[in-house]
């Protein structure tokens, strides 16, 4: 039979340290300071990695949204660069469309010819391609003067039209979507004559 003795002996023969039980009031005090000193060292390890948990998750959510802005801003910038770009390339087309039009109106007394009719197809097709990337052409004969839009080459005293309409396009204007000038229509303008 097993006395407390030999409970004692065979625990600590194992190699672990028996608690010894406080006996008095100061020894009871004592535990429980001990006691209530680990249970707040525990709440403020845990107080600890709750805040150590919250800052992982702000800088989580910062690096998330700091994310999203790069990606935002660099579709933004693709974007942008794109418009510039391709506006850039228009710029350079106009001077063919001018060509294709030139070509029309100095041959247009043989609409019937079938060479007519293959640069008039041409310049039609040409021109639907470069309206899908946004080329628009500035509306200019009949409408008042906008320094803005056009640029007016030539007065003409034309008695029934009022001052600032205009009354012939020498150039067209082109515009992108964005309603950004590419090239300003170069008319004449009517004013009062006499």
């Amino acid at each position: 039979m097993w006395n407390d003795e030999q409970e004692k002996e065979t625990t600590a023969s194992a190699g672990e340290e028996l608690r010894q039980e406080p006996t008095t009031s100061e020894e009871w005090q004592a535990e429980y300071e001990e006691l209530k000193s680990a249970y707040n060292d525990l709440l403020a390890a845990a107080e600890e990695a709750k805040e150590k948990e919250a800052q992982r998750e702000d800088a989580l959510t910062r690096a998330r949204a700091d994310y999203d802005n790069l990606k935002r801003r660099s579709q933004e910038h693709l974007r942008t660069e794109r418009e510039r770009v391709t506006g850039e390339i228009l710029l350079e087309i106009l001077p063919l469309i001018d060509i294709y039009e030139h070509v029309l109106t100095q041959y247009e007394h043989a609409k019937d010819e079938p060479f007519y009719k293959g640069i008039e197809m041409l310049h039609t097709k040409f021109i639907g391609l470069l309206e899908q990337y946004g080329l628009q052409e500035i509306e200019a004969l009949g409408q008042m003067f906008d320094y803005h839009l056009h640029d007016a080459k030539m007065r003409l005293a034309v008695p029934d039209k009022p001052e600032g309409e205009i009354v012939q396009v020498i150039r067209k204007g082109y515009q992108y979507r964005d309603g950004k000038v590419l090239r300003v229509a170069e008319v004449v303008v009517a004013y009062p004559g006499e």
